[in-house]
């Protein structure tokens, strides 16, 4: 079974995951197609994901080698967000009329968002992303010897479940990105090259400030969550958050590790989850480490879990190409 029950915890030494396995192992009988990787999250995974070098190596990097492989037959470009307003960057139509945030079922946001519709709480967390699509219709479908390319990006989503995005489709930011990913990441010309992506998740550091969150509440909307983009995810793996440095925000350190163990048994409950999600737990290696605030760490620990991410992508692609 493919990743079955991994429960990898990352360390600062960066070959290393769960029980010493090494980090090639740890996807080890998944299909050697070249792979779409995406991470999911708040301004913690946008920082993984932007001081290391997995934007460069996955958008910048990833558009030259399509246009370097397969440019007569796909075409990239790349995609970022702002704060507000962003449904076009992700083929969706504004919703006329926004609907605000409902409280009593765990929904975001509750900042700036809430007072700026359409808009995110967060201010920088802009989604950045390579979307490839074919240059013409084709009923061409490539071996997976052909398509050894990897790219991906980062999609800005703050909670477990908010309204921050809503389009005439639907109100909540992960309905919106999930049918997104069908209709433009997963069409059928995409899928005959690549599988779909292997997605990256965290959630946490803002649901736990939302008015009367309670944790029962937490864990049923990341279940949802998953739920929608299990349709469309080659693999989940679920980031566990950071441990806060102290206690004097909403985020506290041992509230924070008891929502974390409530995933994993969720996950571990669920009969649909179960078999395609996976954990990489942070959390214990983060309360050694340098804390720029109280939810974030330093830039050093985001190169190096960036650059474990990146090693694990490579390993992968040279087994791909040796086979």
């Amino acid at each position: 079974m493919v990743l079955k029950r991994l429960r990898a915890d990352w360390r600062e030494d960066t070959e290393k995951a769960v029980g010493g396995m090494k980090s090639e192992e740890a996807l080890q009988g998944m299909d050697r197609r070249a792979w779409r990787w995406l991470f999911f999250g708040d301004s913690t995974v946008m920082r993984l994901f932007s001081y290391s070098r997995l934007a460069n190596d996955l958008v910048s990097q990833g558009g030259r080698r399509v246009q370097l492989l397969h440019g007569d037959r796909f075409i990239c470009d790349t995609r970022e967000s702002r704060r507000c307003a962003n449904q076009h960057i992700f083929g969706l139509t504004t919703a006329r009329v926004w609907s605000p945030p409902r409280f009593e079922l765990g929904e975001g946001p509750i900042k700036f968002g809430l007072t700026h519709p359409h808009c995110q709480d967060c201010s920088g967390c802009h989604s950045l992303f390579l979307l490839c699509r074919p240059r013409r219709q084709s009923t061409e479908r490539f071996s997976p010897a052909e398509a050894q390319v990897s790219y991906g990006g980062y999609l800005s989503i703050e909670y477990a479940r908010d309204v921050e995005m809503q389009s005439e489709e639907s109100t909540t930011t992960q309905e919106n990105i999930a049918s997104f990913l069908a209709r433009s990441f997963n069409s059928p010309a995409l899928l005959s090259a690549w599988k779909p992506p292997v997605c990256i998740v965290s959630a946490g550091n803002h649901d736990v400030a939302i008015p009367h969150m309670r944790l029962s509440q937490y864990v049923e909307n990341v279940k949802w969550y998953l739920l929608l983009l299990l349709q469309q995810c080659y693999h989940i793996l679920w980031l566990t958050n950071t441990a806060p440095a102290s206690n004097n925000f909403s985020q506290k350190v041992e509230q924070t590790q008891n929502w974390d163990m409530a995933v994993r048994m969720m996950l571990q409950n669920s009969t649909e989850l179960r078999k395609k999600t996976s954990v990489i737990d942070v959390f214990e290696a983060s309360r050694v480490w340098r804390h720029a605030d109280n939810v974030h760490m330093d830039e050093e620990w985001y190169r190096r879990l960036g650059g474990w991410w990146m090693s694990l992508i490579q390993r992968l692609q040279v087994k791909t190409k040796a086979n």
